[in-house]
């Protein structure tokens, strides 16, 4: 053990003092290495983050989440019924104990506090105990203050309390107004717990349990197993009280099927992990290519080093031990590269939360991508990694035992054919990883340009929105709701600084459809329902949008709760539903066909051009729009207003203005321009783009870096070769092109397999990729061209280094 200790350490110190004589090369090494391990360890930050750092929650591991969902209309996740979940919470026994939680937004005011929207989430039971909180002031509510008549309280999160509060220790027992209801302060969530996500107010929901629809669907369920059950035991039981369910009320569940998973899959969805994988493959990728060129730089120093390893072999070295001397050189070389990578991932991930500081879509608050011990150790794994997978392959093929060949080859300048052949395999990989990462990222650019050039049907420009929930306590009267909104359309519109102004009850970014019943339609009698968009709007909203009617009229006055339902349509949905007819006159119903028999007909009145509603991940689709007048107990709308001049300050002043006049105790949320919103629907494809960018960025960097080392240290090698041809009267034209051709079919080899890979990757990015085909043929050629023009100079630069070789010069040499 001394012994290989002492020679470890040997060779150690050799392999520093080495280093230390090519300056030039240990950089260049470091430097490549340093990038790839980077990019690799802040992809590996993030993923660590989402996937394998757990729930910050007391034994996170034995929390699960039930849905029920239906497969045929892909909804994995859809909520439950009050009444299922009380009949769920009595029925099982693998579970210490289910709640059920809904998030929402919530008006809090009185005291200190000045009227303000929060996220929050009301409960059921046990919800705080059950997950696994701990409060920092007062207690939880108990099941006792969870049922009908029992005096409101509330609890509220350490942030909300610092900063609303001023920290104050008798905050227990303040009494608030919470959505209009005077509450009681009960105690202090501790640190940054906000279950589900971004939550400073919980409540429990004093649901009446004899009220409540079996159909009636809006819960989340969540549980925590009981010690020595696992989950797929739970499942089987979850299951079987499903199938009383079905037994039971089969109109009720048709086609629909239950779920129990992990509740980390809740948080992070397939898509997530999907979208992770692929960027882990992406960085993979790149630390693959700064290996190759470690690789062809170490076989290339390699050839200076044949006599010493000839020398080392002829005195009785192994070639065990000289491969492990090879080795020590590349670990030493890993090692630096994975010194500097945490620099450079310590930057990008500073840049990343940035953009999402930025985004307005924040992670939960305890989700931070911080280098903590996995993150070290998969760098320290990494560098091993890299050390093998950089080194091997010349360490290998510097330590035969017959150097013989390699010394006659050596005293030439030359590493032998076969060193050649091996660095030229290296450079072809090199060029297949770099065209799939150039495609990859060129997909995601070009999905990102196509939905920021996407015909919105509207323009954003001078359009402040903001949001306004009325609190059940205080507007339980659907026509007080109706005059809320009406009296404040009217008096902003009355604003001289105001052009137009409208509600609707979604966003435009808002996405989301249903089953729609047609009366006189070819759709009409299929057995699967044609699917459309809805939304409430005021009269004058298209106008704020600056959006006209094309065929039929807008809504009025006319159309309050009094009259008969109307609708005004899309082109896409008037096109599908009735194809070559006009949709005005059409009537229709919304919902399921067999629980809509008794429902009102609804009649389109009108025909507008097609309005881009979504988040990008899809494209136009069928809409409708509804009167507001005519939504029976909607308390949520977004006020939306074009000004006559551009002036968001005054916008944001005007709305709290016109609310605070006619309930001083409501509060407005969301304030901010239109193309606010739009920016943040597009953020995350923006992110994956930029991210896919800098890795194709790099990849085609280190390419282009490899190519030009191999060419230049193959015009080297055949220094002597380029001198006889030159002298035996070979044209200048002639060696450019010998020397061209080499690097030419590398390069040809490397696009061809690259873009067989590519075509593959296209489609595993489908689904993130918004109006752009996987196999899109542009996509593929500027991949395509712009790696060409990345090699050319890398492949045109030692070409002409060879044409200034002196024949006389290497004549002698020879």
């Amino acid at each position: 053990m001394g012994v290989i200790s002492f020679n470890m350490f040997s060779d150690l110190r050799f392999t520093f003092r080495s280093l230390a004589k090519s300056p030039g090369f240990a950089f260049i090494a470091i430097v490549t290495l340093g990038v790839g391990l980077g990019v690799n360890t802040t992809m590996f930050s993030i993923t660590n983050a989402l996937l394998f750092r757990g729930l910050p929650y007391e034994e996170a591991d034995r929390l699960v989440a039930l849905n029920l969902a239906n497969p045929e209309h892909q909804r994995l996740r859809m909520d439950f019924s009050m009444q299922e979940f009380w009949e769920l919470r009595d029925a099982q026994s693998s579970f210490e104990g289910v709640f059920s939680s809904q998030s929402g937004t919530f008006n809090v005011s009185g005291g200190e506090v000045a009227p303000e929207r929060f996220t929050g989430t009301w409960m059921n039971g046990r919800g705080l105990d059950i997950i696994g909180a701990q409060p920092l002031l007062g207690r939880w509510w108990t099941e006792e203050e969870d049922v009908p008549g029992a005096a409101p309280v509330v609890v509220i999160s350490e942030n909300l309390w610092r900063t609303r509060f001023g920290a104050a220790v008798d905050v227990i027992g303040q009494t608030l107004r919470v959505n209009g209801e005077l509450a009681t302060v009960i105690g202090v969530t501790r640190g940054k717990f906000d279950f589900p996500a971004e939550s400073d107010v919980w409540t429990p929901r004093r649901y009446d349990r004899e009220a409540e629809e079996r159909d009636d669907r809006y819960l989340d369920l969540t549980a925590r197993l009981r010690d020595g059950v696992g989950i797929e035991e739970a499942r089987r039981e979850v299951e079987v009280i499903f199938a009383r369910w079905v037994q039971a009320h089969p109109e009720d569940y048709e086609g629909l099927t239950i779920r129990t998973v992990p509740l980390r899959e809740e948080f992070f969805g397939d898509s997530v992990r999907r979208m992770l994988a692929i960027m882990m493959t992406a960085v993979t990728m790149v630390l693959l290519i700064a290996c190759t060129n470690v690789a062809n730089l170490l076989l290339a120093r390699g050839g200076a080093r044949l006599k010493e390893m000839a020398v080392r072999s002829a005195l009785g070295a192994t070639r065990a031990r000289t491969i492990r001397l090879l080795l020590m050189e590349s670990l030493v070389l890993a090692l630096g590269g994975a010194l500097l990578a945490l620099p450079i991932a310590y930057g990008l991930l500073e840049g990343f939360d940035y953009a999402m500081a930025r985004s307005g879509d924040n992670p939960p608050s305890w989700l931070v991508w911080e280098m903590d011990f996995k993150v070290l150790l998969y760098v320290v794994l990494a560098a091993v990694f890299t050390c093998v997978a950089a080194g091997i392959m010349p360490a290998v093929r510097l330590a035969r035992p017959n150097l013989s060949r390699h010394l006659n080859d050596a005293s030439r300048g030359s590493t032998g054919g076969g060193a050649g052949r091996l660095t030229r395999a290296l450079v072809v990989a090199e060029v297949a990883f770099s065209c799939v990462l150039l495609v990859g990222s060129g997909l995601m650019i070009r999905s990102v340009v196509e939905a920021a050039d996407v015909d919105l049907g509207y323009s954003p420009d001078r359009i402040m929105s903001s949001r306004i929930g009325l609190p059940e306590a205080q507007y339980s009267d659907e026509a007080e709701q109706v005059r809320f909104f009406e009296e404040l359309i009217r008096n902003v519109n009355n604003r001289p600084e105001v052009a137009s102004a409208g509600l609707s009850s979604r966003l435009p970014t808002w996405d989301g459809s249903g089953p729609v019943l047609l009366e006189d339609s070819p759709l009409a009698g299929g057995e699967r329902q044609p699917r459309a968009g809805a939304g409430y709007i005021s009269p004058g909203w298209l106008n704020v949008m600056g959006v006209e009617v094309l065929r039929g009229r807008d809504f009025d006055e006319r159309d309050d709760a009094s009259r008969d339902r109307v609708a005004v349509v899309n082109a896409k949905l008037a096109e599908e539903f009735w194809p070559g007819e006009s949709a005005v006159g059409k009537r229709f119903k919304r919902g399921q066909a067999d629980d809509v028999v008794d429902a009102p007909w609804v009649t389109v009145v009108g025909v507008i051009p097609s309005i881009y509603q979504g988040d990008f991940e899809d494209p136009v689709a069928p809409e409708m729009y509804l009167p507001q007048a005519q939504g029976e107990g909607l308390r949520y709308y977004s006020l939306m207003v074009r000004m006559v001049r551009d002036d968001d300050a005054a916008a944001a002043r005007l709305m709290r203005e016109e609310v605070r006049r006619l309930d001083p105790d409501l509060p407005i949320y969301w304030v901010q321009p239109l193309q606010v919103h739009l920016d943040e629907a597009l953020f995350f494809k923006r992110l994956f783009a930029w991210i896919f960018g800098i890795f194709g960025g790099v990849a085609l960097l280190l390419a282009a870096i490899g190519i030009y080392g191999v060419m230049a240290f193959g015009v080297s090698q055949r220094t002597q070769e380029i001198g006889v041809r030159m002298a035996l009267g070979a044209a200048p034209g002639n060696v450019l092109a010998m020397v061209l051709g080499q690097g030419g079919r590398q390069l040809g080899l490397g696009l061809v397999i690259g873009l067989v890979l590519a075509f593959f990757t296209g489609n595993v990015l489908e689904h993130f990729l918004f109006q752009v085909e996987p196999t899109d043929p542009t996509t593929f050629v500027v991949s395509v061209v712009v790696l060409l023009l990345a090699a050319l100079p890398a492949c045109l630069l030692p070409a002409l280094r060879a044409l200034r070789v002196n024949p006389m010069i290497a004549l002698r040499a020879e």
